[in-house]
């Protein structure tokens, strides 16, 4: 969202409207909780990727790259999580209630990765 212009196409000020009073009462508030979620973002960051995000002068723009650079899942990471899957065996050291975290959270992470879940055969 752009600041509001102060002068209409034919040069006239329109700063005294009530509808361009209303607009930048609107774009202020938007602004604000722009700001507020822009440094919301940036202060959960590390260092490194503070350094990379904070260039970026909007919130969506800020989220947009984020979706852009974590949003995908790599070719390792999908191979890792398969593979995890694959051997997972039955151990009776671990109680029931253990395995079935474990076997909640590695469905988990394969539908977020949007890939199939086959039982073993």
């Amino acid at each position: 969202m752009a600041p509001l212009p102060k002068k209409d196409e034919q040069g006239r000020d329109i700063t005294a409207t009530e509808q361009y009073k209303e607009n930048l009462k609107t774009y202020q508030a938007w602004f604000k909780r722009d700001r507020s979620a822009r440094h919301t973002m940036l202060s959960c960051m590390r260092d490194d990727l503070l350094g990379v995000f904070e260039r970026f002068h909007t919130a969506k723009d800020i989220w947009i790259q984020l979706k852009v650079r974590f949003g995908k899942t790599s070719a390792i990471r999908l191979h890792t999580l398969q593979l995890k899957w694959m051997q997972y065996t039955i151990d009776s050291s671990r109680s029931t209630s253990k395995y079935l975290r474990t076997m909640s959270a590695m469905v988990r992470d394969l539908k977020a990765a949007r890939q199939e879940v086959y039982e073993k055969e």
